[in-house]
């Protein structure tokens, strides 16, 4: 389902490093909305975050309409393949907080890349022409008749 700003906040975070020794496990739960998985991912990525093993699931599968989440993320830090300090956590819980309330929007994504993809033809033709310009104005060519 679409985002809409009711939902804003009805996210919960859970961040622990009791549930498992070898990772921090990051629990969110909240509405099930389009594009929350891809903007979760990816904040979590930004973060320094590797993700090792992630449970996505509605918070009540018997019911069927109730369209809660309850994702578990396990991360390790990139950089080390250890699980987040204690005082990390908070930092990273907000992160992860922050990405549900803009989720990202497949539609969004794609309208972006299509305009950069626009940009890019654009670009590639202006450095094309403006090559041509600089070389008319950097060679010269002189006939056997001497003439320019």
């Amino acid at each position: 389902q679409a985002f809409n700003e009711e939902q804003e906040f009805e996210f919960s975070i859970e961040a622990s490093n009791a549930v498992r020794k070898d990772a921090t496990a990051l629990t969110v739960r909240g509405p099930d909305v389009d594009g929350l998985m891809a903007s979760m991912t990816a904040a979590l990525s930004v973060r320094g975050c590797s993700l090792i093993e992630i449970h996505a699931q509605r918070a009540h599968p018997n019911d069927t309409t109730n369209n809660e989440i309850e994702d578990v993320f396990y991360v390790v830090k990139r950089e080390t393949g250890e699980p987040f300090d204690d005082d990390e956590l908070e930092e990273l819980a907000e992160g992860l907080l922050d990405s549900t309330r803009t989720p990202m929007n497949v539609n969004t994504v794609k309208a972006a890349m299509h305009e950069l993809e626009n940009t890019n033809s654009f670009l590639q033709a202006r450095v094309k022409k403006l090559e041509r310009i600089m070389y008319e104005r950097q060679i010269t060519l002189v006939s056997s008749t001497g003439a320019a």
